[in-house]
């Protein structure tokens, strides 16, 4: 190629109709940077390179966006491990911000309070040092007595709860709230009747006055009966029992998460959260 056409000027690309930068322009490629730039729009990286050196203006109104709160909440969010005093167990350990508590503890080999590990029946009941909202963080909180005020105070479900930050940790508060709810309750009682209704323990070979207020499963182990459950929140049906009757007419369920219409209507009852209505019969560690 003749030398004389190969070498251009930016005023010769500049010249065409159209062009923003038409007009004179003395700055010309080296011949070095010339060959790099021939070969980079030979190799099919004209629109680029067009870009890089400045050929076509940048797009106006185009702008980098910026990045959200959550965005910038994460970005400075503290990656853990936090320093977790546990103040019965009398040791401090690092947990990993996407740990539980729980399970944190039961690798040193120390057996913590639990019982659903689902964050529904309040067995593995904590309390921080502070403000559980801004310590801990619960992937599940489904324990009715566990709510704002109560995490406020820092109680808190270790099965659930991930750390936010260092603290320290009072395990085994199991029934803690439930022991104000109580009295509460006590003290409505007092104000109320509660009507009782005799219900037959048939395996236990016994029958005893059970308050509308209460379960039968609590009533049974009044009685020193090791009767079966496992969450006590009518999730896992392990308590499950039969009735003489339908179990629609004789046994209110405050939850039920397991048992159809049409099991219930066939006698079976959760125990955990079955309140007697009348009087019956009942076989525990009965399942459909």
């Amino acid at each position: 190629m003749d030398r004389k056409h190969s070498e251009y000027s930016r005023s010769e690309q500049c010249s065409g109709d159209g062009c923003e930068n038409a007009g004179p322009c003395d700055r010309r490629p080296s011949e070095t940077r010339r060959r790099n730039l021939l070969g980079v729009v030979a190799t099919g990286g004209s629109i680029a390179l067009a870009g890089c050196v400045g050929l076509f203006p940048e797009p106006e109104g185009q702008t980098v966006p910026e990045p959200d709160d959550d965005e910038r909440e994460n970005d400075d969010a503290d990656p853990g491990p936090f320093d977790i005093e546990y103040l019965v167990q009398e040791a401090s350990i690092e947990v990993a911000r996407d740990e539980n508590l729980l399970e944190a503890g039961e690798e040193q080999g120390w057996e913590l309070p639990y019982q659903c590990r689902s964050g529904f029946c309040g067995e593995c009941l904590a309390q921080v040092d502070g403000d559980g909202h801004e310590l801990v963080e619960m992937t599940n909180n489904d324990y009715d007595p566990l709510d704002d005020d109560a995490i406020s105070d820092g109680y808190v479900l270790t099965c659930t709860g991930q750390p936010r930050a260092d603290f320290a940790l009072e395990t085994g508060m199991a029934g803690a709230l439930a022991e104000d709810a109580d009295e509460e309750d006590e003290a409505d009682d007092e104000t109320d009747d509660v009507e009782t209704h005799a219900v037959e323990y048939a395996k236990q070979g016994e029958t005893i006055d059970v308050p509308e207020t209460e379960n039968l499963l609590e009533a049974g182990e009044e009685q020193g009966w090791d009767l079966p459950y496992q969450c006590r929140v009518g999730v896992c049906g392990q308590c499950s029992a039969r009735v003489d009757g339908d179990g629609h007419e004789l046994v209110e369920m405050t939850d039920n998460e397991v048992l159809s219409d049409d099991e219930i209507e066939d006698g079976y009852v959760l125990t955990c959260t079955g309140q007697p209505r009348a009087e019956f019969s009942i076989e525990t560690d009965e399942s459909p």
